[in-house]
């Protein structure tokens, strides 16, 4: 069978895997053949998705895997941000988006992702590679499996989580010496909105694979790198083991 084939499979199992919060055989079936697929490849880079609410001690964190296990860190809202000060048309569009509190389209996202890794990738040799950020929602999702298919490999998905009252005092703080236009309470609000509708599919799509290391993100900072670390660990495990 081929890949397109597989990653068709394996899309139109994503919002039944999600409904039914447990794997569907059309789910388990396009993961077994993307794996017998990826035998024959070459080896790829490793990506760790890194998600949570905004405010939770993602970008924290990240700093630290990337001190200690030498990880390129991605961030998906950066690369978005310094596209959306570069005064291109495609800034002016991501900027409206962000204002709004919204997700921007996901081919732009995507294309933005894979540059930064093919150019990190290129300068450093490395082959971890951690996207803070994304995917938000199961377009994205969908659309990741499309472009990108069984071309990297996913170690897992890092998942902090924090209640909302914690996260809103976080940010608000922050946005006193951020400079960012969306560290405001209305844009907080609509953020927080967006991460429950949007976000949380995906996350639960992941949990059905048992991809999904989700930590408490409103401990100390010390605990929360422990699990960290571990959850690091185990994935470059499984990474080391499919080389």
């Amino acid at each position: 069978m081929h890949a397109h084939n597989i990653l068709e499979i394996s899309q139109a199992a994503i919002k039944a895997a999600v409904k039914q919060r447990s794997p569907t055989p059309a789910l388990v079936m396009s993961e077994s053949l993307m794996s017998i697929h990826r035998k024959s490849q070459p080896v790829r880079p490793m990506v760790t998705f890194v998600l949570g609410g905004p405010g939770a001690g993602k970008g924290t964190q990240c700093a630290k895997i990337v001190e200690t296990f030498g990880f390129i860190h991605l961030s998906a809202g950066d690369l978005l941000r310094a596209e959306r000060k570069s005064g291109s048309a495609q800034g002016a569009m991501i900027d409206e988006y962000i204002k709004e509190g919204k997700i921007v389209p996901v081919e732009v996202t995507i294309k933005l992702l894979l540059q930064a890794i093919e150019k990190e990738g290129a300068e450093t040799g490395k082959k971890h590679f951690l996207v803070d950020g994304f995917p938000r929602n199961t377009n994205n999702l969908a659309g990741w499996q499309k472009t990108v298919g069984d071309k990297l490999f996913l170690g897992g998905v890092l998942m902090y989580v924090v209640q909302e009252e914690v996260l809103q005092e976080r940010l608000l703080a922050r946005g006193q010496t951020s400079g960012r236009t969306d560290d405001n309470i209305e844009s907080i609000k609509k953020r927080f909105v967006t991460f429950k509708n949007e976000s949380m599919p995906v996350i639960d799509y992941y949990k059905c694979l048992e991809m999904v290391y989700e930590m408490d993100g409103a401990r100390p900072i010390d605990e929360v790198w422990a699990d960290t670390k571990a959850a690091i660990n185990a994935m470059v495990s499984k990474y080391d083991a499919e080389k």
